[in-house]
């Protein structure tokens, strides 16, 4: 992940902080493609949704939030809470 590389990358100062913006680290032979790969990523997730819960639903699957849990995909129509 992008982030979570330059998050490890970045500078801090004694009180623990950023010194700079995490968008500044990004290299032209290694962050850049990164971006590059998520942008176009990102674009083709949205190309193949129908609408906005199907893009954030998909979204979601190929590139989770971080610190978020994934939803799982249970088929909840027509059960009775019964069990098996």
């Amino acid at each position: 992940m992008v982030w979570k590389e330059l998050k490890e990358q970045a500078d801090k100062d004694a009180k623990g902080r950023l010194k700079h913006r995490l968008h500044q680290k990004l290299t032209t032979d290694i962050g850049h493609p990164k971006l590059k790969e998520l942008i176009i990523s990102v674009t083709t997730v949205m190309k193949l949704s129908n609408h906005w819960e199907d893009f954030k639903t998909k979204l979601d699957r190929v590139h989770p939030a971080y610190n978020e849990t994934m939803q799982l995909p249970f088929d909840l129509e027509g059960d009775n809470g019964k069990g098996l």
